[in-house]
């Protein structure tokens, strides 16, 4: 007889753990690493997650616009001289190149090549901007700041000055923490990530050259921001990057493309009954974004981690079991082999428990014909069945219905 088993909690406490991540400096990108993002140029609906353990960051509603690879290089000869203490040169179709490196822990920006006042200057920072300080761990903070020169004449700016020696000095400080880490969902992938929260307070002071050697202000803008980003191990760095127009709001949106590591998966086939085969997936795989069970049988492809299949008819199927993440898959099958199956042997139907959990006060939808099946494919029916709480039967349920 098959049996519903109601659990009645009065306090109850569900927590989903997953796995807390680190980033450590072997985990960065040698150099000629190409790393392959995809771009939405419409960001809709962001939400940005909440700080804390065991987060999940849901961004799986990005849409595909455009790629971009962004590119580890050694630096050239002449780059060398220029910044001799750099050992990457990363450029991408939509960012400004920058040159970086690893120096005492810390990974970090040294210069960036962009255009400000409407030329082609290099942004060189001092001290050097740190982004990471490895190894990246949930909860750590650090406050850092740089202040960058650049002498231009006057008519560059926007609005122009009418005088002709100008300089801007920018001095940025940097709190950086490392807030959250959790699921990262973007579309097709999943990752064990990091969130990393980097609030940015920028102070531009305009001003002209009025001796040799001494400047006097002319005018001081004060911007202070939020920014987020979202590191992970397969990324070998950010997975996830928010561009910003000069408002402060997100225009851009960039996510990595670089496939997560799947593991083979595994799974165990049981014969039940007849041409009835239970599947159940041993692979121990958290993180993908699709499984699919293809039976060999030409039926429909089931989407369960642990189902029931029934053949019609004796003979020899290919059975597979596919993981898919992050625009990759990987695959394992099994030979079944049914032989039982004879015409007009009628097998028992197959009954199994039913568990429910509800809180006290709450209702709960108990649909007992789930997970029954019939191994020659017959109707099923219900006569009687039994809810049962402490060992005491309470009550008949003669049909689906919400108790």
């Amino acid at each position: 007889m098959k049996h519903v088993y109601l659990s009645l909690l009065f306090t109850t406490l569900v927590l989903f753990s997953f796995g807390q991540t680190t980033f450590d400096s072997t985990d960065m990108p040698q150099i000629g690493w190409a790393h392959r993002m995809a771009i939405d140029d419409h960001p809709q609906n962001l939400n940005f997650g909440n700080s804390g353990p065991n987060q999940v960051y849901d961004f799986s509603n990005l849409n595909f616009h455009l790629t971009d690879t962004v590119r580890y290089d050694s630096l050239t000869a002449a780059q060398k001289l220029i910044l001799p203490a750099a050992t990457y040169y990363i450029t991408s179709n939509y960012q400004d190149p920058a040159y970086t490196n690893i120096d005492s822990g810390v990974y970090q920006i040294l210069a960036t090549h962009t255009t400000l006042a409407r030329l082609d200057t290099l942004f060189t920072y001092t001290p050097p901007v740190p982004l990471y300080r490895f190894p990246v761990l949930f909860g750590d903070s650090f406050f850092s700041s740089s202040t960058f020169y650049t002498t231009l004449p006057g008519a560059k700016f926007n609005p122009p000055y009418i005088y002709t020696n100008m300089r801007m000095r920018i001095r940025s400080g940097y709190t950086e923490f490392v807030d959250g880490w959790g699921k990262l969902i973007l579309p097709g992938c999943v990752y064990d990530c990091l969130r990393m929260k980097r609030v940015i307070r920028d102070t531009i002071y305009t001003e002209q050259k009025y001796t040799v050697i001494l400047y006097r202000p002319v005018d001081t803008l004060i911007t202070e921001r939020i920014e987020y980003y979202y590191i992970t191990k397969e990324a070998k760095g950010t997975a996830l990057i928010f561009d910003y127009d000069t408002s402060g709001s997100v225009k851009r949106v960039r996510w990595s493309l670089n496939p997560s590591p799947i593991l083979p998966p595994y799974f165990l086939d049981t014969l039940i009954s007849g041409g009835a085969i239970s599947f159940t997936d041993t692979s121990n795989i958290d993180r993908f974004s699709q499984l699919e069970w293809n039976f060999g049988d030409s039926s429909a492809i089931s989407s369960l981690a642990n189902t029931r299949h029934v053949y019609s008819t004796n003979g020899n199927y290919l059975a597979c079991l596919t993981l898919s993440e992050c625009h990759t898959s990987t695959m394992i099958c099994d030979s079944i082999v049914i032989t039982q199956l004879v015409p007009g042997l009628n097998f028992a139907p197959i009954a199994a428990d039913d568990t429910a959990t509800v809180l006290a006060g709450h209702s709960i939808t108990i649909l007992p014909l789930t997970n029954d099946f019939d191994p020659n494919s017959d109707s099923l029916y219900r006569f009687c069945l039994e809810y049962t709480y402490n060992q005491h039967c309470h009550k008949q349920l003669q049909r689906d219905n919400i108790y």
